[in-house]
């Protein structure tokens, strides 16, 4: 099991959320209608946009086709 109180693994999390490329993929992703942003707060939550996630939630519809996971 993980000991997620350690430093290494806080700071490891904590400099993958401040990471800036993260922000510009999310911008990419709302640009194409992939996901839809809502502020709650300070924090925004991204969600698939209607008609992405799978009716089976197994993959991604891209409009061309279907990733599955």
């Amino acid at each position: 099991m993980i000991d997620i109180s350690t430093e290494p693994f806080c700071a490891r999390r904590l400099k993958v959320l401040a990471n800036p490329t993260r922000l510009a993929v999310l911008r990419i992703l709302r640009a194409e209608q992939f996901v839809v942003a809502q502020r709650d707060g300070k924090a925004m939550l991204y969600t698939l946009a209607p008609g992405v996630a799978d009716p089976k939630g197994k993959g991604i519809n891209i409009g061309c086709c279907v990733l599955s996971f």
